[in-house]
């Protein structure tokens, strides 16, 4: 529950609407952030060169490994390419403005646009006037989504839940808020 005493899925009923059909009940919704966990599996041969790359160990390096980020992070997806999950975590990555949107008949990654108004100066649209567009980036039927539980809590994972899909791949979804987090696996678990 919110300060003002409405769910999570009333407060972002707005930000999901235009993405539903009629008749479609929001059962919760969430923003999003990208999950930093990893999408491949560890190499070593890539581990030992990255620690033999003197910029890593000053600073100027421009990633640590798969390793380091797997040890902090854990994986963001399991399952092959082209699966679900793949599907999922690429969008909520690639997305400005992610949303998670569990319904009665789907689950919905969207992402929220700002387009600016047609004739808008060009400080105008530097300044954000312009229309809100809500553009679905991944639709799954809810019978496609087999399971989701709460992963396990930590600094880096404090709202990390973890979706399990009928083609066997999981995908880690960090929702922006923590208290979101609960509802949406609620609402995956309850029955379609």
């Amino acid at each position: 529950m919110t300060r003002d005493g409405r769910s999570w899925a009333e407060r972002f009923d707005g930000s999901i609407r235009p993405a539903l059909a009629p008749g479609e009940a929001l059962l919760a919704a969430s923003p999003l952030v990208a999950d930093p966990g990893t999408t491949e599996d560890v190499s070593l041969r890539d581990e030992l060169a990255n620690l033999a790359d003197p910029t890593i160990w000053v600073g100027l390096g421009a990633h640590p490994g798969t390793a380091g980020q797997r040890v902090i992070f854990g994986r963001g997806v399991i399952g092959p390419d082209g699966s679900v999950a793949h599907r999922v975590f690429a969008a909520v990555a690639a997305a400005g403005s992610p949303f998670l949107a569990v319904t009665d008949r789907r689950f919905l990654v969207v992402d929220r646009v700002t387009v600016p108004r047609p004739g808008a100066g060009r400080l105008a649209r530097v300044l954000g006037a312009g229309d809100t567009e809500i553009r679905p980036l991944v639709d799954v039927p809810r019978r496609a989504v087999r399971s989701a539980a709460p992963a396990p809590k930590g600094v880096v994972r404090r709202a990390r839940l973890l979706a399990r899909f009928a083609d066997d791949s999981v995908c880690a979804l960090n929702c922006s808020l923590p208290g979101v987090r609960d509802d949406v696996v609620a609402a995956l678990r309850s029955p379609v």
